[in-house]
């Protein structure tokens, strides 16, 4: 289904014949400048038009009676979509000292359009990313590490609830009301990891003892929803959609030992 953010399978499948063959032009415009201290400097700005790209056709996505599982139909068919993406990365990178690292910020704009869709933002678009990651040589055989990310949430299609269809033979059809196509987004993504690392030399090469914490300030980051239908626990009576986010990883300490020859 479309609007997912992850999946376990990626699925690839040759052009038809009857297709057009996608393509893009990009133009690129950038300043970079290195200190003497090599210390890098970037600075980028895009600008992208995408033509014939391939957008599947969204399935049915229905909810038998008697059923409180959600169900979604095959599909193979596809619409022909057009895109344009612009943006600016920035980039300060410092590789030399006691202490390294970089910081980078970009910003992004992308906009897809289909034959029954006007202009939407697919559910990769990003308006900002931060990413900070900082190494500090404590000792000789020491380090300590720090790494942060930000990035404003991704859009999806909002789930306003559902009707009940009636056949003549008593079958009942629940369908989805859905929002504008990725109309909302989801919640701002955060996530800060430390680590402290230890080297020695061991046999012919070397041994690291690593402690590392990822996600130390324990933030909920949203893969996605889940929806359910909720009922009266007394009277069974329809209440209406229940929406569950699927977390992402919680706080986690890791340790280990690694061995390099």
């Amino acid at each position: 289904p479309q609007d997912v953010n992850f999946h376990f399978i990626d699925i690839w499948m040759g052009l038809r014949q009857d297709l057009a063959a996608s393509y893009a032009n990009h133009y690129i415009i950038g300043l970079e400048y290195l200190t003497p201290e090599n210390t890098l400097f970037r600075a980028e700005a895009y600008y992208k038009n995408m033509y014939h790209m391939l957008t599947l056709k969204q399935a049915e996505f229905f909810q038998e009676e008697d059923s409180e599982e959600f169900r979604i139909d095959p599909f193979n068919e596809f619409y022909d979509t057009d895109g344009i993406a612009k943006g600016l990365e920035l980039l300060i990178k410092k590789t030399h000292g006691k202490v390294r690292g970089w910081l980078g910020y970009t910003y992004a704009d992308i906009l897809k359009q289909t034959e029954v869709e006007p202009w939407f933002h697919p559910q990769y678009d990003r308006k900002h990313t931060v990413d900070f990651v900082c190494d500090w040589q404590w000792t000789e055989r020491t380090h300590v590490s720090s790494a942060i990310a930000y990035s404003s949430g991704n859009p999806y299609t909002p789930i306003l609830g559902h009707t009940q269809q009636w056949y003549d033979n008593g079958y009942a059809k629940n369908e989805l009301i859905t929002g504008d196509k990725n109309s909302e987004r989801y919640p701002a993504y955060f996530r800060w990891d430390i680590s402290f690392v230890r080297r020695k030399p061991f046999l012919k090469g070397h041994r690291e003892f690593y402690f590392q914490i990822i996600n130390v300030t324990n933030h909920l980051n949203v893969l996605g929803y889940i929806y359910d239908n909720e009922y009266d626990d007394h009277t069974g009576e329809y209440i209406g959609i229940n929406r569950m986010g699927i977390p992402m990883f919680p706080i986690m300490p890791t340790f280990g030992m690694r061995f390099e020859f």
